[in-house]
């Protein structure tokens, strides 16, 4: 039978295949597609920890221009009083896809905000990613 066998390549591991050479182990076979499952699960998971990262600055920088927008917005109406100041920085963080979270009409006189701008999906368990400002007027 192992004469009948030697011209068709099949080899001593499981009588299948292209038979285990002195370079190759028999223990060996199919582990290259592990290595490759392991290595496509790896790039993965750093794609996606990196697509989380690039989401949290983009909105990290929405929330800072937020700030700023609402900032100069309250403090080019500071003559007229707390609650016209507040309505307005809002107003202008809303816009901006912010929630203004902090309005104080500061002596000197300028206007500081604290806005949030909220993270989408499984990343909103963060919290929202803060932006300040402080304007007053020219």
């Amino acid at each position: 039978m192992a004469a009948r066998t030697a011209g068709l390549g099949l080899g001593p591991c499981l009588g299948l295949g292209h038979g285990c050479g002195a370079h190759r182990a028999c223990g060996d076979r199919g582990s290259a597609s592990l290595w490759v499952l392991a290595f496509a699960t790896a790039v993965l998971f750093v794609g996606v920890a990196g697509l989380g990262m690039a989401v949290v600055l983009v909105d990290r920088v929405r929330a800072a221009s937020a700030a700023d927008l609402a900032a100069l917005s309250a403090a080019a109406v500071l003559d007229a009083g707390p609650a016209v100041v507040c309505a307005r920085a809002g107003a202008v963080s809303r816009a901006n896809g912010a929630q203004l979270l902090e309005c104080l009409v500061l002596p000197g006189p300028s206007a500081q905000v604290l806005v949030g701008v909220e993270l989408p999906g499984a990343l909103r368990r963060l919290g929202p990613v803060l932006g300040r400002a402080r304007a007053g007027p020219a």
